[in-house]
């Protein structure tokens, strides 16, 4: 399941700080459904994919303005989203990628109603394929509507080392071949000086043309961290938006993480 992954982006984009902070719910209904790769042990690359439909504000997700960065608190559990209110959009989703027709069901998890592949075994993918996915809709919930994203390719970034006194902390990795992708890097680390747990993160969001920066006043915090407790987490993310009405949207994303998730994962 990616029931973290499809938190993360919920919570990311209900607030321009990544933290819940009590939205009222309203009669807009917006849907995230989620596509993250993971890694066979034979190598190749699967699919899981997780989506659930809100009645919620239509927030501006932080992948609106890339080329930033900023100190956040981490924590190794994913936000709390249950107490959104979530919404039927059939009693199955449908995705085809390659000609492979797979079904989503529906299910309730983490206080949430979800829709998961049954099968632990993902949809196998080549770079370059298009996940289309079919929503049958639901009278009382979220209107029928159909999306399609190109997946998120392959890629690897440079290790990160530590900034000079006063300087910037840059970074690189392999750039994408096609546009509209966006790449995000968490940078965690423990911030107190005596403990090797994180418990913060430098997070960036940048465009996907292989290289960005962290400002000094940013960056210090990395440089003055506990080295035992640094971590480097990156991913290629490509989106499609589809604007159902002036209330009613879905987003569906595709992630390719650094480091992949092994098939087995959750």
């Amino acid at each position: 399941m990616s029931i973290p992954k499809l938190a993360l982006v919920v919570a990311v984009a209900l607030s321009s700080t990544a933290c819940i902070k009590g939205l009222e719910t309203t009669n807009e209904r917006t849907a995230y459904v989620t596509a993250v790769t993971h890694q066979a042990a034979d190598s190749t690359y699967h699919l899981k994919l997780t989506g659930a439909f809100y009645r919620t504000e239509q927030a501006a997700s932080a992948i609106d303005t890339p080329d930033v960065c900023g100190i956040y608190a981490y924590s190794v559990n994913p936000p709390g989203v249950a107490y959104l209110p979530t919404l039927n959009a059939g009693q199955f989703l449908f995705t085809n990628v390659a000609g492979r027709v797979d079904t989503l069901f529906r299910s309730s998890a983490s206080g949430l109603t979800i829709y998961q592949l049954v099968s632990t075994l993902g949809i196998p993918f080549s770079s370059g394929d298009t996940l289309r996915l079919t929503v049958p809709g639901d009278v009382d919930g979220f209107p029928p509507v159909q999306a399609s994203v190109r997946l998120a390719e392959r890629f690897n970034f440079d290790p990160v080392g530590e900034p000079g006194d006063g300087e910037a902390l840059p970074l690189s990795w392999q750039a994408a071949a096609v546009p509209g992708s966006f790449v995000f890097f968490s940078l965690r680390f423990n911030s107190t000086g005596i403990s090797s747990e994180p418990n913060a993160q430098l997070f960036c969001v940048f465009q996907d043309d292989g290289a960005g920066s962290i400002d000094a006043n940013l960056a210090i915090a990395w440089k003055s961290s506990v080295v035992e407790s640094r971590s480097v987490f990156a991913s290629r993310v490509r989106r499609s938006i589809v604007t159902i009405d002036e209330r009613t949207r879905l987003v569906l994303f595709s992630y390719f993480d650094v480091p992949t998730p092994a098939l087995a994962d959750p």
